[in-house]
């Protein structure tokens, strides 16, 4: 009985890793394509900026050019930091792990609901076990805000840190003050 515990064990362990893998695959994509439109206001910005210095509309025209080579800059840093990061890739990476990982919760519980208690044994655990710790190894790891997002079905790792989440939401207010502050500047500088 104590052996059957042992694959009860770490077919809930598994699940509990699916659904954090799938998570993080969530959280990246959501990232990508929040950088990927944050990127492209951005750029539509700087292109705003550029036609207003060279047209006869500009009080200032330096004023718009600087403005228009930061946009330019911060254009090229945000598309940098998007192709460091690579959140598509990883996304794919942890979801496919997911899957896998699906694949061998349903093999575990098979095995649980059919085999007789002679085939609760040592040897079959450690097939097992090792089967899943290949798996997991394949793939990058989940970070700390996989747990906050996968906890509506998992109570087993309650979320131990609120710095992920503030941290998330401050980027997020951050990039939205980016992209709305050249048109505050138009409309304070139109008054």
């Amino acid at each position: 009985m104590e052996q059957k515990k042992q694959f009860e064990s770490l077919a809930k362990d598994s699940k509990i890793t699916k659904i954090l893998r799938f998570a993080a695959s969530n959280r990246l994509i959501s990232i990508h394509w929040f950088s990927v439109i944050s990127l492209n206001i951005t750029a539509t910005f700087t292109i705003v900026f550029s036609v207003l210095a060279n047209s006869g509309y500009a009080t200032n025209a330096n004023l718009l050019s600087v403005i228009s080579t930061t946009y330019s800059i911060l254009t090229l840093v945000l598309g940098l930091i998007i192709f460091a990061y690579d959140h598509a890739r990883r996304s794919w990476e942890l979801h496919r792990n997911g899957v896998k990982l699906d694949y061998f919760n349903r093999k575990i519980n098979l095995f649980i609901a059919t085999s007789s208690t002679n085939d609760f044994n040592q040897k079959n655990f450690e097939i097992f076990n090792n089967d899943y710790q290949v798996i997991i190894n394949e793939s990058i790891n989940h970070e700390q805000i996989d747990y906050y997002l996968g906890d509506q079905y998992c109570e087993k790792h309650p979320f131990k840190s609120k710095y992920y989440l503030v941290k998330s939401k401050i980027v997020k207010i951050l990039m939205l003050i980016l992209m709305v502050s050249p048109l505050i500047f138009l409309l304070l500088k139109s008054k």
